[in-house]
């Protein structure tokens, strides 16, 4: 397709100082946290004052500024989210970034012209969630990483709703807003802004450590055009926790690119030294494309090390007991730090030519040996150069000045930017007795505009032949009415104050006693490769889930005559196995088990599945009434989430359907751990985990070292979860759970007694 609108480069800012940098670099939106409600806790994040400054600068150069709020929220902090976004709201806040399905509707119905984009937590995958978020109120989703260009093409082939997908940075293992793995180990929810990065570790696979889960930062550059003509809209650049020369350098190198495609897209091509560029500000072993044009990328993995391994610049020639001599394959600025051996590094007081011969000082421990590279980890003369032009210096905007200093009328000074236009009156003009001022004396006067943000670029002069105006005087008009027009342009995306409008209301029924354990039903989730005909003999199991949508029939009649049979959903539902699914009869099934709001859009048009009966799995995470009165609203019920201790479930309405026994998946990939069906992977504190790889549909899985198992959790209806490598029977799980007895493993409470941060 050829684009007619205009492409948005999105730019991330975990700082003030970031900002000045994006938008110098030619940004044409960036997104933010404050204080609270962000993916990024441990960046150093905005202040309620300073995100009404930052939205104020940004809207002066056209910058959109857009909010997350993409965590889960709990109950509790719902209550203070209407006071936390309605100054930013009045500011003219221009989108808010979220998660959280409540916190979705919570916004959409109290700031309705609020835009609100659908973050890539929710691990939107097709152009059914895409429909579902856009009748709803979203304006765009944020795709999920792992679609290919076919995928984000479907979506934008069929739906009316922008596209954002990221184009440089940071990739996850798992899907984004399903990995618990960080959570369970941690105690840190990458789900709540406080990810412990447990994919950057070493693990033990098969008697040998490596970084298995720890990917490269993607870079797509290469593929920029195919992106755009894919449909995406906004080009998401990824690194919140950065600093503002990686902001200014990726942004200014992108922008480049989005130019040359915007100007001359059968032209395009890329420079290798800007390619060098993004390589010295971060990366990981190198780049990757990411998947959308592959599936399972081979060179996909940081085997060396997790975090910046810089640029290749010299090799090591020669290694003595304290000393290597290195030969310098690129040249090397002052300043540059460069390491070597492991854990060594050096600072070069002065420059290097490629080629040179440099000894450097070790000692023994040193791993360094001939052929070795030794990277540089810092460009100073680059880092220097971004300061330079996009962090210290202010970005100038086009500015014309209007003068009108007729002899015996007011004097008017009238100021343009943008389209934006100020005018500001002066004294009455008086006739010289001398020496009257000239018009290029008036200009000259009127081009001082200093540390402002404007440059002069026309300058319309009227003046009377014998006018007189003092320096003081112009002096104090061209401030007046710089001051006028900056504050203009900075408020002109302002709102009036609104009243909050939506506020939840529980039902006295919804503050259920806790189910004694006689009153209990249980449901099983049969995965893949497990007896689901064990359960037959189970009276206490009334409800199966089963992931094989290709059961015989007679094998579900039986079921089905003392059981309700449900279908439950991939995690990720995606267009592959979307068309895969056109071959199956799914309304055999008494109801569905769903994991993405896409796969409830996908039921709901279809006319032999709309009716039937549909429960969302934790993987819709249900962290407060506001989420569960809107599934509720939709015919949805719910499971309880695994984040949630005993006192945050009591707080909630009381209808979930809880997970109490079973390996729960830590992470879905779409990426394969090996080429085995199934393994086991072992941490730095000897916790091994099994993984199963699902090469059809892109749904890896690794699950919890213990299973979870939680006994007297309240719940009427309460879940078993059997997996392929699960050793206990059905009938010894159910004995151990009503009669409290110990299981012959060592389990897991999960988040049950304590939850997370």
């Amino acid at each position: 397709m050829n684009r007619t609108d205009k492409v948005e480069l999105l730019a991330p800012c975990g700082s003030y100082d970031c900002v000045r940098a994006a938008v110098s670099a030619g940004a044409d939106a960036v997104y933010l946290s404050g204080t609270s409600f962000g993916a990024r806790a441990y960046a150093k994040n905005f202040s309620d004052e300073e995100l009404i400054d930052t939205i104020g600068f940004a809207h002066l150069y056209g910058v959109k500024v857009y909010l997350t709020v993409n965590t889960l929220m709990k109950n509790k902090e719902i209550d203070s989210l209407f006071s936390y976004i309605l100054p930013l709201y009045e500011a003219g806040l221009d989108a808010v970034i979220v998660q959280d399905i409540g916190v979705f509707d919570y916004l959409h119905k109290n700031f309705p012209d609020l835009d609100i984009h659908i973050s890539t937590q929710v691990s939107t995958s097709g152009r059914y969630g895409a429909s579902f978020f856009k009748e709803h109120g979203a304006k765009r989703i944020v795709t999920a990483r792992e679609l290919s260009l076919d995928e984000i093409k479907d979506i934008h082939d069929n739906v009316d709703i922008e596209i954002e997908s990221f184009v440089h940075g940071a990739l996850c293992y798992c899907y984004s807003g399903q990995c618990l793995l960080s959570s369970f180990i941690g105690e840190r929810s990458g789900n709540r802004g406080r990810c412990a990065q447990a994919c950057r570790l070493l693990y033990l696979k098969e008697g040998k450590k490596d970084y298995l889960l720890s990917l490269k930062d993607m870079c797509t550059l290469s593929i920029l055009p195919e992106i755009l003509d894919a449909g995406v809209y906004s080009l998401k650049i990824e690194g919140r926790m950065k600093n503002a020369e990686y902001v200014a350098g990726v942004v200014s190198i992108y922008r480049k690119y989005v130019d040359m495609y915007l100007e001359d897209r059968a032209h395009y091509h890329v420079d290798d030294e800007d390619v060098i560029k993004l390589m010295d500000l971060f990366n990981r072993g190198g780049f990757c494309e990411g998947y959308y044009k592959d599936n399972y990328p081979k060179d996909m993995l940081t085997h060396k090390k997790p975090n910046h391994e810089g640029v290749a610049v010299a090799t090591c020639v020669n290694r003595l007991k304290n000393e290597i001599t290195v030969k310098a394959d690129l040249p090397i600025n002052k300043g540059d730090v460069v390491e070597y051996g492991d854990k060594y590094d050096h600072t070069f007081s002065e420059s290097k030519k490629k080629g040179d011969i440099i000894k450097l000082k070790v000692t023994r421990e040193c791993r360094c040996k001939a052929g070795d590279k030794i990277y540089r980890i810092r460009n100073n003369s680059l880092y220097e150069e971004l300061d330079k032009d996009y962090i210290s210096a202010v970005k100038k905007l086009d500015i014309s000045f209007k003068l009108k200093a007729i002899v015996g009328e007011v004097l008017e000074l009238t100021a343009d930017c943008l389209g934006y236009s100020v005018v500001i009156s002066g004294d009455t003009v008086e006739r010289a007795e001398s020496a009257p001022v000239s018009a290029s004396r008036v200009e000259t006067q009127l081009s001082k505009l200093g540390d402002t943000p404007y440059k002069l670029v026309s300058c319309d002069i009227d003046i009377s032949e014998d006018a007189f105006i003092s320096m003081g005087v112009l002096n104090s008009l061209r401030r007046s009415v710089i001051t006028l027009l900056e504050e203009k342009m900075k408020n002109s995306m302002n709102r009036e104050s609104v009243e909050q409008s939506y506020v939840m209301r529980r039902d006295a029924s919804d503050s259920a006693a806790l189910a004694d354990m006689e009153q209990v039903r249980y449901s099983v989730l049969f995965e893949n490769g497990t007896d689901y005909m064990a359960s037959l003999s189970e009276t206490l199991v009334t409800r199966i889930y089963l992931e094989d949508p290709t059961i015989s029939d007679d094998s579900l009649a039986k079921l089905r005559e003392t059981k309700e049979v449900y279908y439950a959903f991939p995690v990720v539902f995606r267009k592959s196995f979307m068309d895969s699914l056109g071959e199956k009869d799914l309304s055999r099934f008494d109801g569905f088990l769903i994991r993405s709001m896409e796969e409830y859009a996908y039921i709901k048009a279809s006319e032999s599945l709309k009716d039937k009966a549909v429960i969302c799995d934790a993987t819709i995470p249900c962290f407060n009434d506001y989420t569960k009165l809107f599934l509720r609203s939709l015919g949805l019920s719910t499971t309880a989430s695994y984040e949630l201790c005993r006192e945050e479930l009591l707080d909630k309405i009381m209808d979930d359907e809880m997970v109490v026994y079973g390996h729960i998946p830590m992470m879905v990939s779409a990426r394969p751990i090996g080429e085995a069906i199934s393994g086991d992977i072992t941490d730095r504190k000897n916790e091994t985990y099994h993984y199963v790889n699902d090469f059809a549909h892109n749904q890896n899985r690794i699950y919890s070292a213990r299973p979870l198992y939680v006994r007297e959790s309240g719940f009427l209806r309460q879940r078993i979860v059997m997996t392929a490598h699960e050793t206990m029977s059905l009938r010894m799980i159910l004995d151990c759970l009503q009669t409290g007895k110990s299981t012959d493993r060592a389990c897991t409470y999960g988040h049950y007694i304590k939850g997370v941060m």
